[in-house]
């Protein structure tokens, strides 16, 4: 879900995320239908939420469409307290939220 430059990712995992397993920015891409740029300036886990917040370069306008990817950095990356990482996924949609319920 996307809101200004905030974006959120939730995982569905059944433990919590490891805090300390802080993934770089870059492992994540966003890409607009506009053909505009977004550059992910931050990426932060939320262990209890088993969510990672993004910090976009600049405010997505609620005409924009989406898609968010993750690809495994070699060290680090998204990973849960039993060990296991987050796989990668591409170009899933994005919701606005604003056009959440």
């Amino acid at each position: 879900m996307v809101r200004g430059i905030g974006m959120v990712i939730n995982f569905i995992e059944a433990n919590t995320l490891l805090v300390t397993a802080l993934t770089p920015s870059t492992a994540f891409t966003v890409s607009s239908s506009t053909g505009t740029a977004i550059t992910v300036n931050a990426a932060v886990v939320h262990s209890t939420l088993r969510a990672v917040s993004l910090f976009l370069d600049r405010v997505v306008a609620e005409t924009e469409t989406l898609t968010v990817s993750y690809t495994k950095p070699e060290s680090g990356g998204v990973q849960d307290v039993a060990g296991n990482y987050a796989a990668n996924f591409s170009e899933k949609p994005v919701l606005h939220a604003e056009d959440t319920p």
